[in-house]
Formats: structure tokens, sequence, C-alpha cells
């Protein structure tokens, strides 16, 4: 899972951070429920030829796991920022933990691994808070 994480090409996490979720997320949903989940394979390799499907609670434990082991928010105004140079990252920080605080950041992976009926509705809230506070944080 550590690889996965890591080799992303938008937003990959750093090895500590892949590390920490790797670890938090299999010591609080277990090798079975990933097998089983078709996130991991027969020799626990990430499964690439079958979408995985989590269900609410497998979902929320990985949100619990990523938001404990990354800062959300941070880490997404420095992408931010990176690509777009008109954004001051630290005031886009503040305004993302204000108006995308981890409790909608986990509503929304968790709405989006398990393709819950709301979440359009959740995306757009997320996203709305984005544009925002892009609007807020230029230079």
């Amino acid at each position: 899972l550590e690889k996965a994480f890591t080799s992303s090409t938008t937003g990959a996490l750093t090895a500590t951070e892949a590390k920490c979720v790797a670890t938090r997320f299999v010591s609080t949903v277990g090798v079975t429920k990933l097998k089983t989940a078709k996130l991991l394979d027969d020799k626990l390799q990430v499964n690439t030829t079958a979408s995985p499907s989590f269900d609410t609670a497998t979902s929320s434990k990985f949100a619990d796991a990523l938001l404990g082991c990354v800062n959300y928010q941070k880490r997404l105004a420095e992408e931010t920022a990176k690509t777009d140079p008109t954004i001051d990252a630290a005031k886009f920080q503040k305004c993302l933990e204000d108006k995308l605080p981890d409790s909608l950041v986990k509503k929304m992976v968790v709405a989006s691994q398990t393709q819950s009926s709301d979440a359009a509705t959740i995306g757009k809230q997320g996203t709305q808070a984005m544009t925002d506070c892009k609007t807020q944080s230029k230079k």
C-alpha cells in the first residue's frame, strides 16, 4: 500500500505519510477485510486488476488513517501553490482549515469511495470550499 500511496501522479504522499497511512489502515481494518474488498490480492499486493469496493466502515477507517497521518489542508495548499503561483499557500491553508475541515474531508472520502447517493452534493461542498479559498488567497 505504501508504494501505491507514493506513486500517484498528483498529490502523492511522502514516504513517511504513506507508511503511516498504510500501517494505520491495515492495522484498523485487517488484511482479510482488505482482500475481501479487493484492495489487496492473494499475494498481499495492491490489486491492479479489480476495483476495490469499500463499505462505509472501511472507507471511514481509511479516511481516519489518512487524516491522522497527513495535514490535508497544508498538503493541499502546498500542492496548489506549486501549480498556481498566484496563490499564497499560508492564506490558502488557513482558509481550508476553516472551510474544508477534516470532518468535511472525511465525508468527501467516504462518499467518493462508497459512491453514496450524496457523493455529488458532498463533492460540490468541497469544491466550493476550495474555490472560495483560492479566491481569498490570491497574492
